[in-house]
């Protein structure tokens, strides 16, 4: 019995050496993993706001209009003979109150899809198109183009008129150096439609879709009454 007693106290002994070693050995080991998350905390860097830019999205991208296709059937040219979508078997009726074929119609010569007695749009280069031939003609910008009445002929109490003929090219001006004066009622009225014109702004004429160079006759009345 005595020898049990001492076996039981050695053994109390040693447990409670071994528990004393495990809570010190935790309470290393949770020191540690606190120095560890302090330090962690320490070296991590405070986050900073960065500011978000909105960019508006670009405009849809609406593409030009087509230019509307030329029509030639004014111009000096011919018919162009279509073959049926379905071709009869049989003879079809004829039709004796149907004018006879013309065979000017049909020459060949000219723009396809014009007429025989058609006007022939000049195509030489350098040479201005008339008021006939192109698709959209000259127009003078509002307000542009004005003469100024001469004080002296104002004055004076005279009325007079200006007609002259010139070339817009396809920038909308007047080409100065080339006007022609068909009529004119007083010399200091010419002067001041000269002067109008080189200040003057035209919308270009156009023909097959691109703007051309154009042949334009104008009146300018100088009336007392305006």
């Amino acid at each position: 019995m005595l020898t049990t007693l001492i076996a039981s106290r050695g053994h109390r002994t040693n447990s409670f050496r071994a528990q004393a070693l495990s809570i010190g050995l935790h309470a290393g080991l949770i020191t540690a993993a606190v120095l560890a998350t302090e330090r962690a905390a320490a070296v991590i860097e405070p986050i900073v706001a960065e500011p978000v830019h909105y960019v508006r999205p670009a405009p849809a991208v609406t593409p030009p209009p087509r230019a509307p296709a030329m029509d030639v059937s004014r111009f000096k040219g011919f018919q162009v003979v279509t073959r049926p979508v379905v071709i009869p078997d049989v003879l079809p009726p004829i039709d004796l109150t149907k004018p006879l074929t013309d065979a000017a119609n049909y020459t060949g010569i000219g723009v396809p899809g014009g007429r025989p007695d058609g006007i022939a749009p000049t195509t030489e280069p350098g040479v201005p198109l008339t008021m006939d031939e192109v698709d959209v003609p000259v127009r003078l910008m509002p307000g542009s183009g004005r003469p100024a009445y001469p004080d002296a002929l104002r004055s004076a109490g005279l009325a007079g008129e200006v007609n002259v003929q010139f070339v817009v090219d396809t920038l909308g001006r007047a080409d100065v150096k080339n006007i022609t004066v068909i009529s004119s009622t007083h010399p200091r009225f010419t002067e001041a439609v000269m002067a109008a014109l080189a200040r003057a702004r035209f919308v270009p004429a156009e023909f097959g879709g691109r703007k051309v160079r154009q042949l334009v006759r104008m009146p300018f009345v100088f009336s007392l009454e305006r």
